[in-house]
């Protein structure tokens, strides 16, 4: 179940494309590309797999009639839908079928810990943010850890809490990181935060954020650009 959006695919009267592929149907194409060359080694390995392709349309709506297919109802497992709003209304439908439904590239999974059949195929934030804090722990050469965020934004929030409570459970024979929280409230010129380098060790800045515009305007200006 993947967001194809046929409907944005300009077609001429012999149902021939006219032009490029929409931007909004590129990732469901690029990731269905992937799965055909999985099968085809399957196949080769001796395994035989029956394949069916429903567009999403980007739509729970779409999603809800998708679910009273036969061939959804009977099938061994579901690869998809994409998005949170999508799965938020495919999982529950899964978990009443009894069929594991995978969610192949969101890695949210709050929503879904009481579902048995919701799958995970990318790590979830939680698991990158503490990830990343034990690499930093486990470098001498860093000196400052510094977590840039905006305190008004929840969902950046929520990832700097995940920094913090991994390195408050850090036991006495690992090294606890003594980050340096820097927001638009504990400084004015927050995103100016090289004033606080130590020249003569490596300084980390993290960004916990999914904001392209923010991250891409305070990269610029941790560089001076």
């Amino acid at each position: 179940m993947l967001p194809f959006n046929a409907q944005l695919i300009e077609r001429d009267s012999m149902n021939l494309l006219t032009g490029k592929v929409p931007q909004a149907s590129l990732l469901a194409l690029e990731y269905y590309e992937g799965v055909l060359l999985a099968l085809d080694s399957l196949k080769q390995k001796g395994m035989h797999i029956t394949l069916n392709v429903f567009d999403t349309y980007t739509d729970t709506a779409t999603i809800q009639k998708l679910f009273l297919k036969d061939e959804v109802k009977k099938a061994d497992f579901i690869i998809g839908p994409v998005f949170p709003l999508e799965l938020q209304c495919a999982a529950p439908l899964a978990k009443q079928l009894k069929i594991p439904l995978f969610s192949p590239i969101v890695a949210a999974s709050n929503s879904f810990y009481d579902n048995p059949y919701y799958y995970i195929c990318n790590s979830t934030l939680r698991t990158h943010c503490e990830t990343i804090a034990d690499f930093i722990s486990k470098n001498d050469s860093v000196k400052k850890v510094f977590l840039l965020y905006r305190e008004e934004i929840p969902q950046e929030v929520t990832l700097v809490n995940y920094f913090l409570k991994h390195n408050e459970n850090v036991s006495r024979q690992e090294k606890k990181i003594n980050f340096i929280k820097i927001t638009e409230k504990t400084n004015p010129d927050y995103f100016r935060v090289d004033s606080l380098f130590d020249s003569t060790k490596k300084n980390v800045v993290i960004i916990p954020s999914m904001d392209e515009y923010f991250v891409n305007t305070m990269v610029k200006n941790l560089f001076g650009y």
